[in-house]
């Protein structure tokens, strides 16, 4: 709660401390990493936020919101097409009916 808060204050080094805390508390949570791969894509930590994605889909490769932004991510930082389609094609084989993917995000690949 307390990272959700600080984050939304936009104290990025507060946030992104808590979340930390969190995981060496919980290192097998993937919401935990999650969180603070979200904190920091919102200050533009891409490389960091990719490992925390990567850690989060280690642990549950069924996580929609990790592949979903690990797909933004990857267009965002090295135009990673390939990567991007991916995760989104891994999103439709989790949820076929997730509104956007078809229709938005995919013909932008």
């Amino acid at each position: 709660k307390r990272g959700n808060e600080a984050l939304s204050k936009g104290n990025k080094n507060l946030a992104i401390n808590y979340f930390s805390k969190l995981i060496a508390v919980e290192p097998k949570n993937e919401a935990n990493y999650w969180k603070r791969a979200s904190a920091y894509m919102r200050f533009r930590n891409n490389a960091a936020a990719l490992s925390d994605l990567d850690k989060a889909l280690e642990i549950d490769p069924k996580m929609v919101k990790a592949y979903m932004n690990r797909a933004k991510l990857r267009m965002r930082t090295n135009g990673d097409c390939k990567g991007a389609r991916g995760d989104y094609e891994k999103v439709l084989e989790l949820k076929p009916n997730k509104k956007g993917i078809r229709e938005k995000e995919l013909p932008k690949l």
